[in-house]
């Protein structure tokens, strides 16, 4: 018969790599988030660039598949409204508000992209989302895009 200390020793060393092997995980998760970020930020900083082909699309489902929650979305979104990628932008920032209904930052990163759309009541609207959930958070005044061409 094997001795209870044993199983016990057994057990937590079986916990003790389940526990390393979800922290490497998840550093690898972070790392990719960060990069697609990262990514999301050289578009908009490279104001003379023509907007992606396909509108951000890929840069989007790149962020949504490795970002968790919705803090790395919402400025993620931003950037691309900078970047004039605007389909991307709007995906990335309707998800950050399907994962966290409550986070501000993502209803100011969708009034962005419905203002850069020109759906101004929308833009007005989500901001106004903004306010109610953060009233002593600054909510940013009306982004400009610079018009394609």
């Amino acid at each position: 018969m094997v001795p209870a200390y044993r199983i016990v020793r057994a057990v937590l060393a079986v916990i003790a790599v389940g526990v390393v092997v979800l922290a490497l995980t998840r550093g690898h998760d972070v790392r990719s988030c960060d990069g697609a970020r990262r990514e999301a930020f050289a578009l908009a900083v490279d104001r003379g660039a023509p907007p992606p082909l396909d509108e951000g699309r890929g840069l989007a489902a790149r962020l949504i598949a490795v970002c968790r929650g919705s803090d790395g979305l919402a400025p993620s979104a931003q950037a691309l409204v900078l970047a004039r990628a605007l389909d991307g932008a709007e995906l990335v920032a309707q998800e950050a508000i399907a994962r966290d209904p409550d986070a501000f930052q993502a209803h100011n990163a969708l009034a962005s992209v419905l203002e850069a759309r020109g759906d101004a009541a929308g833009a007005q609207r989500e901001r106004g989302e903004a306010r109610r959930l953060n009233p002593l958070a600054p909510v940013p005044p009306a982004t400009r895009v610079a018009p394609d061409g």
